[in-house]
């Protein structure tokens, strides 16, 4: 569908969407290697500085590189009481750890564009509504959210939108420590 220029799509024709790897809960503990977990997404952001370790020595460190999540990238809790909670990670790298989606945005994607409009009502509502709510706690997969629909604007504005959202937000967040 196109609106001025302007393209519905889904979110897997734009977006690599990783979901985390199924560590063994008995490889965690006090190890330099860092896991995120749903409980470490506390939106608008990601608390990189309470992260667990986890013994990579138990894994294939290669074959985990696409689980590695970093400054700028964001994920999204696909489980439990707080599913769809989005959160960025502001600084360092961890592992995502299972239920923990990471967004890879393509190239004609630009990143913050694409977090800001992850962040609107019907992204909420849209997980709210495709979630599994059969067993004990919903539940969502990837290839779910892949199919959640955005309107995409040329890259121009799409950097625009999302430059503009950013310096907002880092205002709003200077303000909130200055008060």
């Amino acid at each position: 569908m196109k609106m001025n220029n302007w393209n519905k799509v889904a979110l897997s024709e734009i977006c690599d969407l990783i979901a985390g790897f199924a560590f063994k809960s008995k490889d965690f503990g006090d190890y330099d290697s860092k896991v995120i977990k749903i409980t470490h997404i506390t939106p608008p952001s990601v608390d990189m500085d309470n992260l667990g370790g986890v013994d990579i020595s138990k894994y294939n460190a290669a074959k985990l590189e696409k689980f590695i999540a970093k400054a700028g990238d964001y994920v999204l809790a696909m489980t439990g009481a707080t599913i769809g909670k989005i959160g960025r990670i502001e600084h360092g790298s961890a592992y995502i750890n299972q239920r923990v989606l990471l967004f890879r945005p393509r190239q004609n994607v630009d990143k913050e564009f694409l977090y800001y409009a992850l962040q609107q009502y019907e992204f909420g509502q849209y997980i709210t509504s495709h979630a599994d709510s059969e067993s004990a706690q919903p539940n969502i997969s990837a290839g779910t959210i892949g199919k959640y629909q955005i309107i995409l604007p040329p890259m121009e504005i799409q950097k625009r939108i999302g430059t503009l959202l950013r310096a907002y937000d880092e205002k709003r967040e200077n303000n909130r420590k200055i008060n």
